[in-house]
């Protein structure tokens, strides 16, 4: 996942920790980008609601192994 989000965040350091409040480029555009990155990766839909929901690495960690 944290690859996942280093993908979308390009030059941005992101760890376990990272999420919406300390990531300054998390707005809706990366959002959907994360959406995007999680459903090429896994093989997963996002309904609109679940993604609002994304918003730390803990989170799209969770949903991820929620789906599996």
């Amino acid at each position: 996942i944290i690859e996942l989000l280093k993908r979308v965040f390009e030059g941005t350091e992101i760890t376990a920790d990272s999420s919406q409040e300390n990531v300054a480029d998390w707005d809706s555009m990366h959002q959907l980008s994360i959406a995007f990155e999680i459903e090429s990766e896994f093989g997963l839909s996002l309904e609109p609601e679940e993604l609002a929901g994304l918003k730390s690495v803990k989170d799209i960690v969770n949903f991820v192994q929620s789906k599996k």
